[in-house]
């Protein structure tokens, strides 16, 4: 497991299943822009996206709504989580009991219980 942190965002990944998971913050804790720029959550998402894809990773996009990542969970303080897909995991291909394994340990770390 590996774990990314930028200012307000916190990844936590498994390169072996490909599958890992970010934790967005709290919206009440947002920052407006003082000059018409984006808001301090909006340009760290920015900064922690271009980021994990220069590593090969990328959130997963939700399947009913275009353009949004998909949300997985939510931390014991309300934070919401969402999933991440690695393009080249080191396991073409996963078992179940691999995948439930990953699932578990990223819960754990991002504070979903």
């Amino acid at each position: 497991m590996h774990t990314i942190s930028t200012a307000v965002h916190v990844s936590h990944l498994d390169a072996m299943t490909g599958y890992g998971v970010l934790v967005r913050p709290l919206l009440s804790g947002d920052i407006a822009s003082p000059v018409m720029g984006p808001s301090l959550h909006a340009a760290d998402w920015d900064a922690m996206i271009r980021h994990l894809g220069r590593l090969g990773w990328e959130p997963i996009e939700d399947d009913e709504v275009d353009d949004l990542p998909l949300c997985v969970g939510v931390t014991a303080d309300g934070c919401e989580v969402v999933a991440l897909h690695g393009r080249e995991p080191i396991l073409d291909d996963p078992d179940p009991e691999q995948l439930a394994e990953a699932e578990a340990v990223l819960r754990g770390l991002a504070g979903m219980g």
